[in-house]
């Protein structure tokens, strides 16, 4: 009798046992497919799909697309969201998106941006197609039609990391420095992918004697940028004031120059 209460005994812990192991795993399957809380995609590493909502953060800058090209890739975009290195969420290997939409963007020019929306039409999976639209290069860059847009703090887009100057590679070329004072302000880039996104209105005319034109020129305005993340924030908060910025010239695309400031001061 007492070997048969000793067999039951066993056999009852057997299936208390096993209850809870079924129970388990039904709890963590259930968990691993429960719905994620929000509604927008945040992609890695895949495709865009057609009509799937996701979001982004980045950098907004203006385009730099010139009127045939819009043309010839069909959108009418004069801005762009700029990919950030802390941003891996992009899916795709794009450097950007022009946006696209009904939105004022102006006012986020210069901002760190969460920017939701969809791919517009046709634009998806640009790698495979080198990409090009309608035989355009798109400069590595996809579009978005934005349904929503909210400004998020700069450190979202940016390490704080010194930007490393490019020095000349004529070791016999002497670099002057150089100070200016004017009112900071944005400029158009000339192509999406040369970042010339800031420029100095000089207070007084700077005769420009070694640039793309090859003569020499008097202008009102210099293209800057920022030898730091740093400072480049400090600028960024300080459009539309007058400044005194000291640094070098450096040379940029095209055999276009741009002013490389290392120190300013909000006059």
């Amino acid at each position: 009798m007492n070997k048969i209460q000793g067999l039951v005994l066993l056999m009852f812990i057997l299936l208390v046992s096993l209850l809870f192991l079924l129970i388990s795993l039904f709890l963590n399957s259930s968990q691993k497919q429960k719905p994620p809380k929000t509604n927008y995609i945040s992609p890695t590493n895949f495709v865009f799909k057609d009509n799937e909502q996701i979001k982004l953060t980045g950098m907004l800058w203006t385009s730099g697309l010139m009127d045939e090209e819009k043309n010839r890739l069909g959108i009418d975009s004069d801005y762009q969201l700029e990919r950030s290195m802390l941003n891996n969420n992009w899916g795709e290997k794009i450097d950007g998106m022009y946006l696209l939409g009904d939105f004022d963007l102006r006012k986020y020019l210069g901002k760190c941006v969460d920017v939701m929306g969809k791919i517009e039409d046709g634009w998806q999976d640009l790698e495979n197609n080198k990409y090009e639209i309608n035989n355009q290069y798109t400069y590595g860059r996809s579009a978005m039609i934005v349904s929503k847009i909210d400004i998020t703090q700069y450190n979202n887009c940016y390490v704080g990391n010194d930007i490393v100057p490019t020095l000349p590679e004529d070791p016999d070329y002497e670099q002057v420095r150089q100070t200016f004072r004017g009112t900071i302000g944005f400029s158009k880039r000339p192509a999406p992918d040369i970042d010339y996104d800031l420029e100095l209105l000089l207070e007084k005319p700077y005769l420009d004697q070694e640039n793309a034109t090859g003569q020499s020129i008097w202008t009102n305005r210099i293209d800057i940028a920022a030898a730091s993340e740093e400072l480049l924030l400090n600028m960024l908060g300080n459009i539309g004031k007058k400044v005194e910025v000291e640094g070098y010239w450096q040379w940029g695309y095209a055999e276009s120059r741009f002013f490389r400031v290392d120190k300013m001061v909000i006059e």
